[in-house]
């Protein structure tokens, strides 16, 4: 298993992988479905457009992409997605952790802050992420910071 970072010829699949991803993990509706896959795509080519304001990795087993992330302005957590086959091995965790390695120093909110779906809110918090007090669900997703530094 490696840390990568993303290259301009990994769209196709990236993309494949967060549509499986999001079609086989999350429950949502026909209509938020597609609004969800229609926002991690614009995240994808915002992030093409942008490399020099993201960390934007993938983890490859074998030849395989089996995950991804992405951090927009080394603040915002908007895309980690792993494939189902493979998750509770380790790989967002080695993603996230990498990722996190690199924005620290280019970071200047203090934080980085994910909208995390549902089934993902203890992984979060087992990193270190906190639920954002005072903060309303924004679909399905539950805002959380994870504080950077002492």
């Amino acid at each position: 298993m490696q840390i990568q970072d993303v290259q301009p010829e990994d769209t196709a699949t990236l993309d494949a992988l967060m549509h499986r991803v999001v079609t086989t993990s999350a429950r949502l509706e026909k209509t938020e479905m597609a609004d969800v896959l229609e926002n991690v795509r614009q995240n994808l080519y915002w992030a093409q457009n942008n490399v020099n304001s993201v960390v934007h990795l993938k983890c490859v087993n074998d030849t395989r992409i089996v995950g991804i992330i992405l951090i927009k302005n080394f603040w915002n957590l908007c895309s980690l997605f792993v494939d189902p086959e493979v998750q509770r091995q380790g790989v967002g965790r080695a993603l996230l952790t990498e990722a996190i390695r690199r924005c620290i120093y280019r970071n200047d909110r203090g934080h980085v802050k994910v909208n995390s779906a549902p089934n993902a809110v203890r992984f979060y918090q087992a990193l270190g992420f906190s639920v954002i007090e005072g903060h309303f669900r924004r679909g399905t997703s539950l805002p959380m910071l994870l504080h950077l530094g002492p």
